[in-house]
């Protein structure tokens, strides 16, 4: 397939299935994961979504990647506290 073509694909949505995500005129790789959950636990995502009016994948993908930002705020922010205050600690244990 000649560069061109890709491109002309690409601006008109015909490449929607490529591994590929068009994010502010770059492309970004995207593995897919597949994961099992008991029905109940499917039906409360799929409910999410249609009330957010998103996909069941775009619901996800956003949770996931709040959950990874808010687990690094907290490691940073107790690595900062541990770190503040690793003289008091050691006056304690003494």
């Amino acid at each position: 397939m000649s560069l061109e073509r890709s491109v002309r694909e690409l601006e008109h949505g015909f490449a929607a299935h490529s591994p590929q995500t068009a994010l502010s005129g770059t492309f970004i790789r995207m593995k897919t994961l597949e994961i099992q959950v008991p029905d109940e636990v499917a039906a409360k995502i799929e409910a999410a979504a249609h009330s957010h009016g998103v996909s069941v994948e775009e619901l996800l993908q956003s949770t996931i990647e709040e959950k990874l930002a808010r687990d690094a705020e907290f490691e940073e922010a107790a690595t900062r506290v541990l770190a503040k205050n690793a003289g008091l600690y050691e006056r304690l244990s003494r």
